[in-house]
């Protein structure tokens, strides 16, 4: 169900909102600029700009709550970019 609504947000740069939970058990609500979606062997992640923490993040969709494609736009910027979320990614690999 999760990618049903991400995927077309992704391809139209809307942002998302949803509620989160954490592998702690912490919950917090979340608004994105979604980016893409990634198969890690186990589970599938949304690949996200976040507002909250002003940074990149990796979100579980089975840890995806309450799912909500706003009718915000966001606009690809230098540094936010998927281009520049893999190169993030990348620099983290060990």
């Amino acid at each position: 169900m999760a990618m049903a609504l991400l995927r077309p947000a992704i391809d139209m740069k809307q942002k998302v909102k949803f509620d989160y939970i954490r592998a702690d058990g912490e919950h917090s609500s979340r608004t994105v600029w979604p980016l893409g979606l990634f198969f890690w062997g186990t589970g599938w992640t949304l690949g996200a700009w976040c507002e909250y923490r002003q940074a990149f993040r990796s979100f579980r969709l089975d840890r995806m709550r309450n799912y909500l494609v706003t009718d915000e736009y966001y606009q690809a910027v230098a540094g936010k970019m998927l281009s520049d979320f893999v190169k993030a990614a990348r620099a983290m690999e060990f």
